[in-house]
């Protein structure tokens, strides 16, 4: 809930653009707000949310492939 299009001017300002944005939501997933979720489909980035540790390294593997993927990490446990 914390998410919104104004947090993501970063995402907006890359270059290359992402072809993903991975979003980890600590211990557990958490939902995306859907608009949110459709801003950034609509300017072209898929976003994925899942636990923090799932999104760390599905980012490695990604990035591995050599595909341009960008990442938002929760710790797994509030500071």
């Amino acid at each position: 809930e914390d998410i919104t299009w104004d947090s993501l001017v970063a995402l907006r300002i890359l270059s290359p653009k992402p072809e993903i944005f991975i979003v980890g939501t600590g211990r557990r997933v958490q939902r995306v707000p859907p608009a949110i979720i459709e801003k950034v489909k609509a300017f072209g980035v898929r976003l994925e949310a899942m636990d923090t540790v799932n999104a760390l390294a599905t980012f490695n593997v990604l990035t591995e492939e050599g595909r341009v993927a960008v990442a938002a990490l929760l710790p797994l446990d509030p500071l």
